[in-house]
């Protein structure tokens, strides 16, 4: 006898546990291992003028949001002390909104191992505007190796490093930040929110900034989904290098996160390394001639 062609509703109810099979290890996958998965992103970046250096950037921490252990944080900075950088940066969102000073304790622990010889230098990010902003800071000045930049600059030897509050939440200030750096020398921006590139009024040369915020769309499944990604831009700024209309943006995709638990889809947990090298040493597409 023939088979009887399956119904509408048999072929629905396949559908769903078809899906449903897929979706489970998928879930597993991004909630259990690639929140772990650190990989460490190398680039060969020209910037006119600058010396050879080496510039480990981390980001996107988000200590206390549950998405982060202590253990995985002393990894990251381990991954970041491997590479014997000249300086090190952390572009914001250290801590996760609402977090108080005495909540801090393994952040500081860890954060009091990461050491390079030209210095450590941190910016806030919109969580960290939204928390005890100056319990962290006066934690990381008093504890740790790490310099707050919010407004301000420091030379690392021909380049400069310019740190600008957070770009949504924060009081950011690039005229207090730029002033009094030579017109010759190049600049890098610490800047957790990539749509500065957009929004950054005429009249100020960056040569980089150096970003998160976007944790390379952390479920990059979902980067089209209205709401899903925290830029007014979409998924333009979603990680690596940009070129957006004002300067160039690094995008770090970060460590942590905030969509419970932490989980991550084909947007692992980054170290990024940036050597600064001769024009004809840079990778493709990292000569960043002004």
């Amino acid at each position: 006898m023939p088979h009887a062609k399956p119904t509408r509703r048999e072929l629905l109810k396949s559908g769903m546990w078809g899906l449903g099979a897929a979706l489970v290890p998928t879930g597993l996958w991004s909630t259990f291992f690639e929140k772990t998965w650190l990989e460490v992103v190398r680039h060969r970046v020209a910037l006119p003028g600058s010396p050879r250096l080496r510039i480990v950037q981390i980001s996107d921490l988000h200590w206390n949001s549950g998405t982060v252990s202590e253990a995985f944080l002393s990894r990251v900075v381990r991954a970041a002390m491997a590479e014997h950088p000249d300086a090190v940066v952390i572009t914001g969102d250290l801590i996760q909104v609402h977090t108080e000073a005495g909540e801090m304790d393994p952040l500081m622990r860890v954060l009091s191992t990461l050491t390079a010889p030209r210095g450590v230098f941190a910016v806030s990010g919109n969580h960290d505007c939204a928390a005890d902003l100056r319990g962290l800071v006066n934690r990381l000045r008093t504890e740790t190796e790490v310099q707050w930049l919010d407004e301000w600059s420091v030379d690392l030897g021909g380049v400069h490093l310019v740190g600008i509050s957070d770009w949504q939440i924060g009081t950011p200030d690039p005229a207090r930040a730029l002033a009094g750096i030579p017109a010759d020398r190049p600049r890098i921006v610490l800047q957790h929110n990539p749509d500065m590139a957009e929004e950054l009024p005429p009249g100020w040369r960056i040569d980089l900034q150096l970003a998160g915020h976007m944790h390379g769309g952390q479920v990059a499944l979902l980067r089209d989904v209205p709401g899903v990604l925290p830029s007014r831009y979409g998924a333009k700024y979603m990680s690596g290098l940009v070129r957006g209309p004002s300067h160039p943006v690094y995008v770090n995709r970060g460590i942590g996160g905030t969509i419970w638990p932490g989980s991550r889809l084909l947007a692992r947990p980054e170290v990024t390394v940036l050597d600064l090298v001769e024009p004809n040493e840079a990778d493709p597409g990292f000569n960043l001639s002004r």
